[in-house]
């Protein structure tokens, strides 16, 4: 069954690209982005419908019948079907995600709060999340990436493994778009590409977590280079575009903002090409109605299953805007502003060093193409764009801190660095697209000024990984070991057949190495329950009786209290596990 499992996806994903290859006009560096974007949509739309796992399948089959339909034709037809050599490259990538992530769980914090949480939720239970989804913290988070993760387990398998590698197609097929540019003839493209794509697994978040802060600029990039690609077709740009637009924004809520980055550049290219008047003709610009559709079919959906979904955790709601902004006092403003300046303007900070890097870059392109002047106002118009992404992305993580972050973490700008390299991956990834364009278009003359220019310009794309050189051993180790906290938890639950979705009291000493808050999560996680309690000490409990509420108790370690509190119960010294239940 699960070998068959296999040989359906593998043959629905060739049925879908073989299909949109003869069918559309879209470039084929382009096509697994929009369709992983398509088949997310529309598995999100049945989990909607509550079809969840139905859709899934039926996916796959109609991917095999358009398999086997086209191949029928093409042999009918004697048709001339060419695969770009390209395809290859991403065939390159995924094969390395999977062996890098081969038997690798998972350890990030954000994984056990909320990621991982509701993926393995929809595998067990084939449905979006609901009132019943007890364990799911952050209520208001789109399930994008989850929807697209999913499916690929349906037929793959449900481990972590999976989870990683599902999800590391979404990221490595939007960074494949950039090969777009790359020309036979300018082999120097493909070597920006592959610097830039290393660059953008390092730097943040890595394959081997479910955080979603690399697929956000990633697939942001992903739209960039497609509208780019198609500037003097602004219909088939914005069209091919809208399915990527539509799961970025389901990915997350600050998906808009990429969204919004793109259009503006999208914009351009319409109003350069048809005139600004034309903006009010154009009826297909309905289009973009349906990313925001499907954000307010979302908030629909938790407004109906779940109870104060408003009020959630990082929820974009005015309601819960204005309670976060009434429980910061009048010096947390100033303070969350003199930190944030102290961040922006740090000269040793790595991310802001790349930043000027690639500033840096737009003035050598700018010299190089001086007298040629509709390549230098190309390179402007990006550069402005460049500067725009980053002002507004600040903007954005102020007003996120002041209105969506709770005070306790407002105060010392939880997350900020992972937060701010999402748009500096999205702003290098921009960067990195004007660079190829500026080497595709713009004539050299027969002289060394070409491959001065060209050198310069890749010593300069290779200094983020230079900064990032610590990071790069991700890209060949296999972290497979997991972390003494995770590890410790998963050897308990076998040895000792702790059972699922029980209540759980955990016990630590008071001079424990272990982190409670993550030992919380990752309880909730393994045992898949909201009834967990992590402790340091018995006093932490209103009275001793309280531990018998529970039906686990589970000494992680030991001390004078607990080798007490057994004597009191006649419990086994030697026990690590109690069950009362």
């Amino acid at each position: 069954m699960e070998i068959l499992k296999l040989i359906v996806f593998i043959f629905s994903c060739m049925g879908y690209y073989i299909h949109i290859k003869r069918k559309t006009e879209l470039k084929e560096e382009f096509i697994p982005i929009v369709l992983i974007s398509g088949i997310t949509v529309i598995v999100f739309l049945g989990g909607i419908l509550n079809f969840l796992k139905v859709t899934v399948y039926v996916i796959g089959i109609i991917g095999v019948i358009l398999l086997f339909k086209n191949l029928y034709l093409i042999i009918k037809n004697k048709e001339k079907f060419d695969f770009n050599k390209n395809i290859l490259i991403l065939g390159l990538l995924l094969v390395w995600a999977a062996l890098i992530l081969k038997g690798v769980i998972l350890t990030h914090y954000d994984n056990f709060s909320h990621w991982a949480m509701i993926i393995r939720e929809m595998i067990s239970e084939n449905r979006l999340p609901n009132f019943e989804s007890t364990t799911i913290l952050f209520t208001s988070y789109p399930p994008g990436t989850a929807c697209f993760v999913y499916f690929v387990c349906k037929y793959l398998g449900g481990s972590e493994a999976i989870m990683l590698f599902a999800q590391s197609i979404i990221i490595l097929s939007s960074l494949y778009t950039l090969f777009v540019f790359a020309d036979r003839k300018n082999k120097v493209n493909y070597i920006i590409a592959f610097i830039t794509i290393i660059y953008t697994l390092i730097t943040n978040i890595f394959i081997n977590q479910l955080l979603v802060d690399t697929v956000l600029p990633a697939m942001g990039i992903a739209a960039l280079a497609l509208i780019l690609y198609y500037k003097d077709d602004s219909k088939k740009g914005l069209i091919y575009s809208i399915p990527i637009f539509t799961m970025l924004i389901l990915v997350k809520n600050s998906g808009i903002f990429f969204i919004i980055i793109d259009i503006f550049v999208w914009l351009k290219c319409f109003i350069k090409n048809n005139g600004f008047k034309a903006l009010f003709k154009t009826k297909y610009l309905l289009l973009l109605l349906l990313p925001v559709c499907a954000l307010l079919i979302w908030n629909a959906h938790t407004d109906i299953v779940f109870e104060s979904a408003d009020t959630a955790k990082h929820s974009m709601s005015i309601e819960n805007y204005l309670i976060n902004l009434e429980n910061k006092e009048d010096s947390d403003f100033p303070l969350i502003i003199s930190q944030m300046k102290e961040r922006i303007l740090s000269l040793t900070d790595r991310d802001n060093q790349i930043l000027i890097i690639c500033v840096v870059s737009y003035f050598v392109m700018i010299i190089a193409s001086f007298k040629n002047k509709k390549s230098r106002k190309e390179i402007i118009g990006m550069l402005i764009t460049f500067v725009l992404t980053y002002v507004l992305y600040q903007i954005s993580l102020f007003a996120m801190y002041v209105f969506s972050m709770p005070t306790y973490e407002a105060r010392h700008l939880a997350a900020y660095t992972r937060y701010f390299r999402t748009m500096v991956v999205f702003n290098v990834g921009i960067t990195c697209i004007t660079i190829v364009r500026f080497l595709n278009i713009f004539e050299f003359d027969r002289n060394s000024k070409e491959y001065i220019t060209k050198i310069i310009l890749i010593i300069l794309i290779c200094v983020p990984v230079w900064l990032n050189k610590n990071a790069i051993g991700l890209l060949y180790k296999n972290t497979s070991g997991g972390n003494a906290t995770r590890n410790i938890i998963l050897s308990y639950k076998n040895i000792h057949s702790i059972e699922e979705k029980k209540s759980y009291l955990i016990y630590l000493s008071d001079n424990t190495e272990f982190d409670p808050d993550y030992m919380y999560y990752i309880c909730k996680y393994d045992f898949r329950s909201k009834d967990v309690k992590v402790i340091k000490n018995f006093s932490e409990l209103e009275n001793m009786d309280k531990v018998f509420d529970y039906d686990y108790f589970i000494m992680l370690e030991k001390d004078e209290s607990t080798n007490e509190f057994l004597n009191i119960i006649k419990g086994d010294l030697e026990a690590d596990v109690i069950r009362f239940r």
